[in-house]
């Protein structure tokens, strides 16, 4: 038996020449298993036994046979215990999944209205480009125009469930805004021919 020195100083070699020793150690096979570890490899095979109409006592009696010694009762709690972990692993696969897929459709919808809002200030900013660029005598074309306009903005704004009514109502309040600018050019040319 080998005995601890107090206050004993180790050489760093030492030290490494160690780890290295022990980092080339394999998996040592075990000769014994606990009664519970031995319950867990024959699960299948118990599980299986119990569903041909075995009962517990007469698996107890088997088990006794190879020096397995098991009450029906214990025998009962651990395969119990071993269904009820399975469950568990199997729900937090499960929950980890959902969550999972879950934030894949939030940035899914995320990236979808941050193209959408992209898409309706880029046709914002055009619209206004196109009215400024506008002769007057263009500007002082029907009012059917402005609802051309309404319906062009809404068509080529692609719209997802959650920013249509948005889209919507920035579509109406553009349209109005062109309009608003329509009129203040007339009143200006207007006022300069007078």
């Amino acid at each position: 038996m080998i005995r601890t020195k107090p206050g004993q100083k180790i050489a760093l070699e030492k030290v490494e020449a160690t780890l290295a020793q022990l980092e080339k150690l394999e998996q040592k096979a075990k000769e014994d298993l606990s009664l519970r570890e031995s319950i867990y490899f024959l699960r299948e095979q118990l599980q299986s036994a119990l569903k041909k109409g075995y009962s517990y006592k007469d698996l107890s009696e088997i088990l006794a046979q190879q020096e397995i010694s098991i009450s029906e009762a214990t025998l009962k709690q651990y395969l119990r215990e071993i269904e009820k972990e399975k469950r568990l692993r199997k729900q937090r696969t499960k929950s980890k999944q959902v969550k999972s897929a879950s934030k894949v459709k939030q940035t899914e919808v995320k990236q979808t209205d941050e193209k959408n809002n992209e898409n309706l200030q880029q046709n914002s900013v055009t619209s206004t480009e196109s009215l400024s660029t506008e002769s007057p005598q263009k500007r002082d074309g029907d009012s059917g125009e402005d609802a051309q306009q309404t319906q062009d903005l809404q068509s080529q704004t692609p719209k997802s469930e959650s920013t249509q009514p948005v889209a919507e109502s920035k579509a109406v309040s553009q349209t109005k805004a062109s309009k608003t600018t329509k009129r203040q050019t007339r009143k200006t040319s207007r006022s300069n021919v007078n």
